[in-house]
């Protein structure tokens, strides 16, 4: 069975404008994650070892990703919610090897993850949260029920 490489395209949406992206290889690209915070699509090249790429969205260009990426493969669905600092939103990542959530801060700008707390026995995705960080909470909606988790104070 043979292998054929699909690479991405941009298409400017005003005059209908289709531009290859530039990425190396003959590999199979997928788009797994928009990061409107900086403007950039977050790309894997699926062929051995997976490559994750950052594209401009705004000019096609693209870069090596360098940071954790595992945060951003849990952002599907609804928009991340914004947390305290400009370039951090607030996350849940699955991880279905413990059955357990962990809800932490993100930075789309580093790409560093701080984990804040976890939700043992629970799996729960961005869509089911949202935070309250005047109140220092959480909003989880887990089987029809409204869970209320304590946020703790960001350490200095």
């Amino acid at each position: 069975m043979s292998h054929t490489p699909v690479g991405l395209v941009r298409v400017e949406v005003s005059t209908g404008k289709v531009t290859n992206i530039e990425l190396p290889g003959e590999v199979t690209y997928e788009a797994k994650a928009y990061v409107p915070i900086i403007d950039k699509v977050l790309v894997i090249g699926w062929a051995g070892e997976n490559k994750y790429w950052l594209v401009d969205a705004a000019t096609g260009t693209a870069k090596p990703f360098e940071g954790n990426v595992e945060p951003l493969l849990h952002s599907k669905g609804r928009a991340m919610s914004s947390a305290e600092h400009g370039a951090e939103v607030w996350m849940a990542v699955q991880d279905v090897s413990v059955t357990a959530t962990h809800i932490g801060r993100y930075n789309v700008r580093s790409f560093v993850w701080t984990e804040v707390v976890t939700l043992p026995d629970m799996i729960v995705s961005n869509d089911h949260c949202a935070v309250d960080e005047v109140g220092r909470v959480m909003y989880v909606a887990v089987n029809g029920d409204l869970l209320r988790v304590p946020i703790p104070a960001r350490k200095q």
